[in-house]
């Protein structure tokens, strides 16, 4: 087993890593089967060589921990589809789902367990590909093209780039992927239109914007309408998604400024064909030896040119432009109708303006720009697992369609599967519920044509700080 010591990998997991609360942190596995049972297979089993039923037979009776993020309060929503899912698998699988809320501290107990080489603190963990990226160099993910046995793979499209890449590296079938974030806007359908209009007389709705060349014009002719996060606060996330779909949709017009990757002519095959293009010469680029963080400052100057265009045309407060802390605390500008809209990584926000009515403004709708940054999430077992069968079998669960709608429905993430490959009942029962969202979720040719994989690797590190440098404090 390749090793990576404490310091090295701490360094490697720092950048990836959330500063999130610690909460429910319990509870390791103890998976072996009864000694003397002349049909127990060991824990040590080529999984590889298992049909279907001998891995289901095998996972029954056995415990995973599970390390996930939103499953002890970090997302009530998210936390609510685990505790469902926790009890279908006990009814349907016979399996014992332990779950603990995600903390930098127990992320790096699963360098330390790979370093160790004994019995983990966790089988499964669900999160971004970049937290798994300090594990895979360590050698310490269970391979063996595990999710091709996967039942449920059927039910995906190995050919989607989400599928298949991680936003740092192939997932090469060691990753099962369950739901993603696409980048949105949230705006009150009272106050704004989806469609863009200039102006408007008084008492109609205004039009939004739909790309970032529309935003330059959009926030001249409504100022203070229009801001975005604090890339050095608490609400990066969301700033930096902000940047990376701004990398991706413009680019240097040879003078010091910008211009779009795209013609004005173009139709959305094209405009789609050139973003893609533009995300991939990033890629190649992140990759080579030319890329250095002031290297990176200079080329991404179009990006902090078009920011410091539009600064005097946003939200203003005492010291100039108002960037906010929050996706919460932008909220309140738009329901106090100091901002137009706000930002979310929900692919729908029906579930949550249903329960909870009064975080959100009135009459609220959804509207993804043409340009949308997104990134699934993944689920991966550990090479040193003993409870490797039943961990792929609840991967498997979280990707049956049945499954799948239902967290759908519950967290408002998007689903994953490929619904031309579910039957007919199940391709109407994702459609009727699209349609019963509404206005509250894109349609899904509107996640196809508009979002796009994150592929900016070791860039994403500096994003936040050059926009501190060339554009905060410039």
């Amino acid at each position: 087993m390749k090793t990576v010591s404490r310091r090295n990998f701490i360094a490697l997991s720092g950048a990836a890593a959330a500063s999130v609360a610690v909460a429910g942190l319990t509870g390791c596995s103890n998976n072996e089967k009864p000694a003397g049972d002349p049909n127990a297979l060991t824990v040590d089993a080529n999984l590889a060589e298992m049909t279907w039923e001998q891995i289901l037979e095998e996972a029954k009776g056995q415990t995973v921990t599970f390390l996930a993020w939103g499953s002890g309060g970090a997302d009530a929503f998210v936390q609510k589809y685990w505790d469902q899912l926790k009890t279908y698998v006990a009814d349907q699988y016979d399996i014992k789902l332990q779950l603990v809320e995600y903390a930098q501290a127990e992320y790096e107990k699963i360098g330390t367990d790979i370093e160790n080489g004994g019995k983990p603190t966790y089988d499964l963990f669900w999160f971004t590909g970049a937290m798994f990226a300090p594990f895979r160099a360590a050698d310490g993910l269970f391979g063996e093209n595990w999710m091709t046995k996967l039942d449920s793979y059927k039910y995906l499209n190995p050919a989607d780039p989400f599928v298949a890449f991680d936003g740092l590296n192939n997932t090469d079938n060691m990753e099962s992927p369950f739901q993603g974030c696409q980048q949105m806007l949230v705006y009150s359908q009272d106050k704004w239109s989806r469609d863009l209009a200039w102006d408007a007389s008084e008492g109609e709705v205004k039009g939004l914007f739909h790309n970032f060349a529309e935003l330059a014009q959009w926030v001249q002719k409504n100022p203070g309408k229009f801001s975005y996060m604090d890339l050095t606060g608490a609400g990066n996330f969301h700033g930096i998604l902000l940047l990376k779909a701004l990398l991706s949709e413009l680019t240097d017009d040879g003078n010091g400024g910008w211009k779009t990757v795209y013609d004005e002519a173009d139709d959305a095959a094209a405009r789609r064909q050139k973003i893609q293009a533009n995300i991939d010469a990033w890629w190649d680029w992140s990759n080579s030896a030319d890329c250095t963080e002031e290297a990176f400052y200079e080329k991404a100057g179009y990006v902090w040119a078009y920011l410091n265009d539009i600064k005097p045309y946003l939200l203003q407060g005492d010291n100039g432009p108002l960037y906010i802390a929050t996706a919460p605390e932008m909220m309140q500008y738009v329901i106090a109708g100091d901002l137009a809209c706000t930002f979310t990584t929900c692919t729908s926000i029906a579930s949550r303006v249903e329960a909870t009515p009064d975080a959100y403004m009135a009459n609220p709708g959804i509207l993804m720009m043409q340009t949308s940054i997104g990134y699934w999430d993944y689920n991966v077992i550990f090479k040193n697992s003993p409870s490797k069968a039943a961990a792929m079998v609840v991967s498997n669960a979280m990707l049956e369609p049945a499954q799948q709608l239902l967290a759908f429905e519950t967290t408002g993430n998007g689903y994953n599967v490929d619904v031309t490959k579910l039957d007919a009942e199940m391709q109407d029962e994702f459609a009727a519920l699209i349609e019963e969202m509404g206005a509250l979720s894109p349609s899904a040719e509107e996640v196809a044509t508009n979002g796009y994989v994150d592929k900016f690797g070791k860039i994403a590190n500096w994003i936040a700080s050059g926009w501190d440098q060339k554009v905060n404090r410039a």
